[in-house]
């Protein structure tokens, strides 16, 4: 699934499933209409010849529609249009980018109440370690 803006006028248009639904439908005419008049007289003449064993042409035509979305993606690539990068669809699930907390003022800080100061472990342990008596 790309995206393509034409760089002169700016508009844009999607490559998704829709192209293969349409070259399965129309074959040929539908990459005559898009344009794409090498992939729509190769198609016309592999339908027509393989035409006597229906299974062949059947298999040609639906090969063609799956190559569908990259053959259009690359017609407008060399029509000279610019692939738009997009966002995924699922990034409302993503978490929104960390910021930072927000500032207190210099007055709330000094309403703080005071740290207690820090008692060392080591004499806490030494004052509760047994005394060996004789």
């Amino acid at each position: 699934m790309a995206t393509f803006e034409n760089p002169q006028n700016g508009y844009r248009e999607s490559v998704t499933f829709g192209p293969f639904v349409w070259a399965l439908l129309f074959g040929p005419l539908y990459y005559m209409i898009r344009g794409i008049w090498s992939h729509a007289i190769v198609l016309l003449i592999l339908t027509l010849v393989l035409w006597p064993t229906i299974i062949g042409a059947m298999f040609v035509w639906i090969v063609w529609a799956f190559l569908a979305p990259i053959i259009v993606a690359n017609s407008y690539r060399r029509k000279g249009w610019v692939e738009v990068k997009q966002p995924p669809f699922f990034t409302f699930f993503k978490d929104p980018a960390p910021t930072e907390p927000p500032q207190q003022h210099a007055a709330a800080q000094d309403r703080r109440e005071p740290s207690l100061p820090k008692t060392s472990t080591s004499r806490t342990a030494q004052a509760r370690r047994p005394t060996r008596e004789n």
